[in-house]
């Protein structure tokens, strides 16, 4: 797929059909993989306005209102699910506006591994699920980390936005803030988003939301997680249709999903599903026969981050085709 110098896909000039007789535009949807790290934003919207970001922006109402609203600023839309996106895209292009951009990822991992310290003014998260049962708690994006980490990508004076209809949540997340270098405040506010979650709960009898805004007083370090060097291996010998891979589980989670070899080209590609904090990649790693080697290495081409848990991969795959060598 070819990306445009603001690491927007320019392949879909025809829009192509999805979802019945209905099209749309990735034209706002943004390349994580295609784009230098730590963003630059003026290089992606072509200006140095002040770039706002909203955190599940679901069907794009706000994100499209507001982007519409304030030309003079940038706005980046995060969202995980497609079908969502794919509404939010068709608001966007319908409403022609350049000022607005997606990422279809894990909030996290953008504020980890994309969005550089002190570049934000703003960001907002309307209606996040609270994990009601205590049990699931840990789910809460919420968290000190996560709070600490959006300290460190807003500038100074720059603000969080949270709102919710659940009151737990609302002390639960005032408990987390402690530490995170936010001053926190907390209102009632009357209906005001027009989102499909908000639209839910007013037609379920609540008109009372809670509100809490983080303002930054002190900034918190977290620095930028950076891309890792991957690793190469090679053996001696390697004998395909005795290979096999053991799943791990842990802080990196390795889950063996398939081994294909082309016996003429001399070729395995054995493919792993690999799960670390808030971030899950399928790797394709290649057993592959040099003059005198079999050499293992990733399959070039692939779309994913090169991070530890990918390094892991590679060297679990080298460890079980070692196992497969003749004796």
């Amino acid at each position: 797929m070819q990306q445009g110098n603001n690491g927007v896909s320019d392949t879909l000039e025809k829009e192509r059909p999805v979802f019945g007789a209905k099209y749309f535009s990735v034209k706002k949807l943004l390349d994580h993989y295609g784009l230098k790290k730590p963003l630059d934003w003026e290089e992606v919207f072509g200006n140095g306005y002040p770039v706002e970001v909203e955190i599940g922006c679901g069907l794009g109402e706000f994100l499209n209102r507001t982007a519409a609203g304030c030309l003079e600023k940038n706005f980046v839309g995060i969202e995980i699910e497609w079908k969502r996106l794919v509404k939010t895209m068709r608001k966007l292009e319908a409403a022609r506006l350049s000022n607005a951009r997606l990422f279809k990822l894990d909030a996290a991992v953008v504020f980890e591994r994309l969005i550089a310290p002190r570049s934000l003014a703003m960001v907002y998260c309307l209606f996040p699920c609270p994990w009601p049962k205590k049990k699931h708690a840990k789910n809460r994006l919420f968290s000190t980390k996560f709070l600490r980490l959006v300290n460190s990508r807003l500038s100074k004076g720059g603000e969080l936005q949270v709102v919710t209809d659940y009151q737990p949540y609302v002390e639960w997340i005032k408990e987390a803030s402690r530490n995170t270098g936010f001053k926190t405040s907390t209102r009632l506010i009357k209906p005001r988003f027009d989102t499909k979650f908000e639209k839910k709960w007013v037609s379920a009898g609540q008109n009372e939301f809670f509100e809490i805004i983080f303002t930054k007083q002190r900034h918190i370090n977290v620095p930028l997680k950076e891309d890792v060097e991957l690793k190469r291996f090679a053996i001696k010998d390697f004998v395909p249709e005795r290979f096999s891979m053991e799943d791990e589980k842990g802080a990196v989670t390795l889950i063996f999903k398939d081994i294909v070899f082309d016996a003429r080209r001399q070729k395995a590609m054995v493919q792993v599903l690999v799960a670390e904090e808030n971030l899950s990649q399928y790797a394709w790693i290649n057993v592959e026969k040099g003059a005198d080697r079999w050499r293992i290495y990733l399959s070039p081409g692939q779309s994913l981050f090169p991070t530890m848990g990918i390094n892991r991969a590679i060297e679990t795959v080298y460890r079980s085709a070692q196992k497969t060598m003749r004796d």
